[in-house]
């Protein structure tokens, strides 16, 4: 992932079954934000006790489904230490949801043929952003999210941005637990001004500042609010009682409790693009 310090997550059981996993709140008003975050896992290599981990949420674009989530987390390209991460999966699971959200199971996406044509890019000159075409059986009850990206979101500051995903803070825990754990809430504030540009130094070279017109900075209080996992998820946006989309998270720096977010316009082009070839 694209956060420093990231904590491994001890894989003891995976996929394969079905579980009960029947909820046990009622989930209204803002909370009910949650039913579109949807948990990315992997072990980090065959036979690995660790895993790769991030969030993702779907959209519907004339009858096709895409999963949408930040590039980085399918394929371990860095777009800010812009590296590549060595070893990483070939396949990736989601976690989807049936019979009204009674039981869960583990669908596999092929990351291989992505991975493979690996394209170097910085953050600021393209976004941390993946559109993934899958089939997804009837049987789910899957939440997409075109309706929220494709208006136009405003432009001044929020309230507050709130982001649902799935981080790690565990370093032992008990699989058939973690699994049915739900996303987790968090709600963050600005990094200075919400229209300001962010200026990027790439490591390891000259100390040129590049300008960055796709990404957004916030700032959180609690380091436990913002961590490995939550790459993908997507972002709100709440004016008052309105809630708008607010993007994509695709990484931070917990020694400083920065996070980055791909801004709403540059995803809504992306999909507007979409769109048009389907």
């Amino acid at each position: 992932m694209s956060f420093k310090n990231p904590i491994a997550l001890i894989l003891v059981y995976f996929i394969c079954s079905s579980v009960d996993c029947q909820p046990t709140e009622q989930l209204i008003g803002i909370d009910s934000l949650r039913k579109y975050c949807y948990y990315l896992v992997a072990p980090t290599y065959p036979g690995s006790k660790t895993v790769e981990q991030g969030t993702g949420f779907f959209v519907r674009i004339k009858k096709k489904i895409f999963l949408v989530t930040a590039c980085h987390v399918l394929i371990g390209w860095d777009p800010i230490l812009y590296n590549q991460k060595i070893s990483y999966p070939d396949t990736f699971y989601v976690k989807l949801y049936r019979d009204h959200d009674r039981y869960m199971d583990f669908k596999p996406l092929n990351v291989l043929p992505l991975k493979t044509h690996i394209i170097k890019f910085h953050c600021y000159d393209r976004g941390d952003l993946y559109f993934y075409e899958i089939k997804i059986e009837s049987k789910y009850d899957l939440h997409s999210l075109e309706k929220m990206v494709l208006p136009n979101s405003p432009s001044i500051v929020p309230d507050e941005v709130i982001i649902y995903g799935y981080p790690s803070n565990d370093t032992t825990p008990d699989w058939e637990q973690y699994i049915r754990k739900p996303s987790v809430k968090s709600s963050v504030t600005f990094f200075g001004d919400f229209n300001n540009t962010i200026k990027w130094v790439n490591p390891g070279q000259d100390q040129t500042k590049h300008t960055d017109l796709i990404n957004y900075t916030i700032s959180y209080d609690n380091i436990g609010q913002f961590g490995k996992g939550y790459s993908g998820a997507p972002g709100f946006f709440r004016h008052g009682n309105k809630i708008t989309f607010g993007g994509i998270c695709f990484g931070g720096d917990t020694s400083n409790r920065w996070g980055y977010i791909i801004r709403p316009k540059y995803i809504r082009e992306q999909l507007i693009t979409l769109l048009n070839k389907n």
